[in-house]
């Protein structure tokens, strides 16, 4: 298992390509398929998405990805408040990650998802 990746963009959009590339390129790793790599990246989008929806809540996001035999690991951190999880967003992430759940804590926010890989 490779060491996890960790990366601190400003909030602002121009910066969620940067958190996509990055996810593919460790999604890559424990054997993903086109269609779970880009599932991924739509799960950051919406990741970045929740993070950004208070302006100016947050200065930066935070993205760890791991990726194991098992899957990849991929949580997101930002300021703010838990955002509400009935929504269009996390329907999404639930339908593209095979777990996704969000804490919140002293002021952040760090949404976790985890998608299987093929042994997984």
């Amino acid at each position: 298992m490779a060491a996890p990746l960790l990366l601190t963009v400003p909030a602002d959009p121009a910066y969620v390509v940067v958190l996509r590339a990055a996810t593919a390129a460790v999604a890559s790793r424990p054997g993903f398929g086109f269609d779970q790599i880009e599932a991924l990246r739509l799960a950051v989008d919406e990741l970045a998405a929740l993070a950004l929806a208070e302006p100016g809540a947050t200065a930066d996001i935070q993205l760890t990805l791991e990726a194991s035999d098992a899957g990849v690991l991929l949580q997101l951190r930002f300021s703010g408040s838990a955002r509400p999880e009935d929504g269009f967003g996390w329907m999404v992430l639930r339908s593209l990650a095979s777990s996704a759940e969000q804490v919140a804590e002293d002021g952040h926010v760090t949404v976790t998802l985890r998608a299987l890989g093929q042994s997984g």
